[in-house]
């Protein structure tokens, strides 16, 4: 396998990891960062670190919420 640069997957909640529920009558956030993952093919998902940072809508982010992901973005950039 070629070498490639490290990847983070840093799941964020959203509409990507909503599934509908019958329960509540609409989507909600259900998938976590690994389920997504297990999606990818094999070739693509081994080496990824994967972060499980959040499982709301991101119309429900905060301020402080958004200025913590940067933080986490930008250290795992630091730390390649």
């Amino acid at each position: 396998m070629p070498h490639r640069d490290k990847i983070a997957f840093v799941g964020t909640g959203g509409t990507i990891s909503m599934t509908f529920s019958s329960k509540q009558n609409g989507y909600v956030p259900t998938l976590s960062a690994q389920d997504l993952v297990e999606m990818l093919p094999a070739d693509l998902k081994s080496d990824l670190q994967v972060i499980d940072w959040s499982h709301q809508p991101s119309s429900h982010y905060t301020i402080r919420m958004t200025t913590d992901l940067v933080e986490l973005l930008r250290k795992l950039v630091k730390d390649g």
